[in-house]
């Protein structure tokens, strides 16, 4: 029976080697013969009767060097080692290998042979090398925009985004579900909370413009471009979404109010001069010089002008070509 075994081992032995990646090896830390399998010898690149004495330091890369005689000191301390490197093989190419030994102890109880594994590990390290730089290149790219990047569950839900919490001062927590909503300027949050509920449940791209609460106290506009990701049967895997703060002279720029827009915005409104002077607290004659751009209206009459139109549902926006304009976002005509 153990005879068996050990050729049941030898044979498994075999059978891991013949796929190139795997080989083991032996040191003898007293003369420091080094002997190894063939499957080391497809790792490394070398011929099978290849003396191993110096392997290590002549295969293995410039920048791992200092590495080898740590590796030694360990296993001449009797210490085991589970260490990566790159080994430089004879044909020019860079190979990733793990390396990993026990310790074999002589009766005395001193270190007498190491006995070690190599795994060709470059397939799985270069996989993680590329993933590791994509992602360093997605959030450079992120940081670059000055985006907000953030994902929802199927059903809209959002997950916590630390982008999104750093701009808002909002937890995890917090913007998880709908808690996000609460970022959002009052004055656009329904307009938004109606928008986005419309994208899911038609699973079709979402996009608006709104205010952001900032977690310094500002508030800015931001542009928001949201996707679905769909699985192979149609269904709605995620949604993933990117946020950009908008330039000043962005669409919803809050332009210069203009005679041309008080009166677009009355005409929304339904508001007559005197409605105006009223809700503002100014005089007919201010709102009459703006509108006809006769005289000088003073910024803060303007101002108030302005609130009130706001007030009463108002939106002042301005496009990236120097159009302006105006919407109403709030029927309330005739307040």
């Amino acid at each position: 029976m153990p005879a068996r075994r050990h050729a049941s081992s030898y044979q498994l032995l075999n059978l891991l080697e013949a796929t190139g990646q795997v080989g083991v090896w032996s040191l003898n830390l007293r003369t420091g013969e080094m002997s190894g399998s063939l499957g080391l010898a497809h790792i490394t690149g070398l011929p099978s009767d290849e003396s191993l004495l110096g392997l290590l330091d002549r295969l293995l890369h410039p920048d791992d060097r200092e590495a080898l005689g740590e590796l030694f000191d360990m296993l001449y301390s009797g210490r085991a080692i589970d260490r990566t490197v790159r080994l430089v093989r004879p044909d020019h190419t860079v190979r990733w290998v793990s390396v990993k030994a026990q310790i074999v102890l002589d009766d005395a109880h001193r270190p007498m042979r190491a006995e070690g594994i190599a795994f060709d590990v470059t397939g799985p390290h270069e996989a993680r090398l590329l993933a590791e730089q994509s992602t360093a290149r997605y959030r450079g790219l992120v940081h670059a925009i000055a985006a907000v990047v953030w994902t929802t569950a199927p059903d809209g839900k959002a997950r916590p985004s630390p982008t999104w919490q750093v701009l808002t001062g909002q937890t995890g927590p917090e913007m998880q579900g709908d808690g996000w909503l609460a970022a959002i300027h009052p004055e656009d949050r329904a307009r938004i909370e109606t928008a986005w509920r419309t994208a899911m449940e038609h699973g079709t791209p979402y996009e608006a413009d709104h205010r952001v609460l900032c977690a310094d106290g500002t508030v800015h506009w931001y542009s928001n471009h949201t996707i679905p990701l769909h699985d192979a049967d149609g269904s709605v895997r995620e949604w993933i979404g990117i946020m950009q703060k908008m330039p000043p002279s962005g669409r919803f720029s809050s332009p210069e109010i203009t005679g041309t827009l008080v009166r677009g915005a009355r005409a929304m409104l339904r508001w007559s001069v005197v409605d105006l002077a009223r809700a503002a607290g100014v005089s007919v004659s201010s709102i009459r010089r703006l509108e006809e751009e006769v005289g000088t209206v003073q910024p803060r009459t303007r101002l108030a002008m302005r609130r009130a139109l706001e007030g009463a549902g108002i939106d002042f926006i301005g496009t990236l070509d120097g159009m302006t304009g105006v919407i109403l976002t709030r029927d309330r005509r005739g307040a």
